[in-house]
């Protein structure tokens, strides 16, 4: 069936303000189209009813979509294509403070990169709001905002029109209304943060440190995918549970493959639409001492994993899709994933990036920045996959550095602003 008017109109705003996520497109235009009717004569009670139908797309637009200005024309032509560096180092005169654990996420509606958050060199928790437009830094002061925290979650979700944020640790006090907050599901929209109230929410009550999540969008099923795993020192848990969320619910699925409980990383794959979760290997569980994994030593669960692992989202299951590479992180934690132009990509603790091509990965390695983990790695506007701080073993410890990569190499954004870090 061929487009009408006001579907061509609002197919190509929404091609502008999805490029630089392209395969977000079709799900936000189902989403404004609606259920198509059927095909009928036309007279003057049916052209009634178009101009009723016509008006209603025209309401739902209009309330999901963000009013701009003025139309941005700095946006790549090819947005699988990132923007490639021009030869001059780009430079910023503001910047986040030194973190490690930060939640980050891409806005397509906004084009703008979100971070929340992070582990600060100096203890407790950060509970600040920035984003980047692929050139500047900026901070955000919303008027209502989730309590500080590390180690949140955060993906985009079209149903939403906003970024999602859950979980993490304040670390520091915490009573009932902190621990309200963080099993809360949080939503920035329009340039603030709002609770989405929930029946149900993945986060378990009291857990402090003992929760460990990953969250992506899976373009399949239209609903964001959470990993988490609840486990007290030296108790191996078996596997991971998996909770999806529509825009209105959480809910917690029971798959028929569980996913094994040492998530690396969890990524968004822009040509299937899946969601990919890639794991370390580790040895069988076993007793240890008096502390035992709640499965079995025999159980299918408990089995060694030889090797890194990726495995995918059915939309009811999870099917182990490549074995052997990307190669197990060597510094204590990978630097982060993200969907990088058309692929998966995920980021190692080297700075070596790995693409999933489909059914194994590609390695691109190139001089950049020091070996990290825990950073805040997403896509930009630009198409590039931008990485902020991330986590040393040695002091500083936490980093407040900001590296640009095009597809071919990485480019450090010099920082040119007040007292400078020996971070940046």
């Amino acid at each position: 069936m061929s487009e009408s008017l006001i579907e061509r109109e609002v197919r190509a705003a929404l091609e502008d303000a999805y490029r630089p996520a392209p395969w977000l497109l079709a799900k936000s235009m189902d989403a404004v189209r609606g259920p198509q009717p059927r095909r009928l004569n036309w007279g003057w009670t049916a052209g009634i009813a178009a101009v009723l139908i016509a008006a209603t797309s025209v309401v739902v637009f209009v309330s999901v979509r963000p009013t701009q200005t003025s139309p941005n024309t700095n946006y790549p032509t090819a947005p699988i294509s990132p923007v490639p560096f021009n030869g001059l180092p780009p430079m910023i005169s503001t910047a986040p403070d030194p973190r490690s654990l930060a939640a980050v996420a891409y806005d397509p509606v906004t084009q703008q990169t979100v971070m929340f958050g992070g582990l600060p060199p100096w203890g407790g928790s950060l509970g600040d709001t920035w984003t980047w437009d692929g050139s500047a830094w900026t901070l955000q002061h919303p008027a209502v905002s989730p309590h500080s925290r590390f180690g949140a979650v955060m993906a985009f979700d079209p149903a939403l029109q906003g970024v999602v944020l859950i979980g993490g640790s304040p670390n520091g006090p915490t009573d009932a209304a902190v621990d309200a907050d963080m099993r809360s599901t949080w939503l920035w929209r329009s340039g603030t943060w709002q609770v989405v109230p929930t029946p149900h929410t993945p986060v378990p009550q009291n857990y402090f440190f003992g929760w460990n999540a990953f969250v992506a969008f899976d373009g399949t099923s239209n609903e964001l995918v959470l990993t988490g795993v609840t486990s007290a020192p030296h108790v191996g848990a078996c596997s991971a549970d998996t909770w999806t969320f529509d825009g209105h619910d959480w809910r917690q699925r029971s798959p028929v493959e569980a996913l094994p409980a040492t998530v690396r990383v969890l990524v968004a794959d822009g040509p299937s639409g899946h969601v990919l979760a890639v794991l370390n290997p580790r040895p069988a569980l076993v007793q240890q001492g008096k502390f035992v994994p709640a499965c079995g030593s025999d159980a299918h669960a408990a089995r060694a994993l030889p090797s890194s692992s990726t495995w995918g989202w059915t939309g009811s299951t999870w099917a182990e899709l490549a074995t052997g590479s990307p190669a197990a992180s060597d510094i204590g934690g990978d630097a982060g994933a993200t969907t990088f132009g058309n692929h998966a990509a995920l980021v190692a603790g080297s700075g070596a990036v790995w693409k999933w091509m489909g059914s194994s990965w590609l390695k691109s390695q190139a001089a950049g920045p020091a070996p990290r983990g825990y950073a805040a790695v997403v896509e930009d506007r630009n198409g590039r996959l931008i990485m902020f701080g991330g986590l040393l073993q040695t002091a500083p410890y936490d980093l407040g550095d900001t590296w640009l990569w095009d597809g071919n190499r990485w480019e450090k954004v010099v920082f040119v602003g007040g007292a400078s870090s020996a971070s940046r």
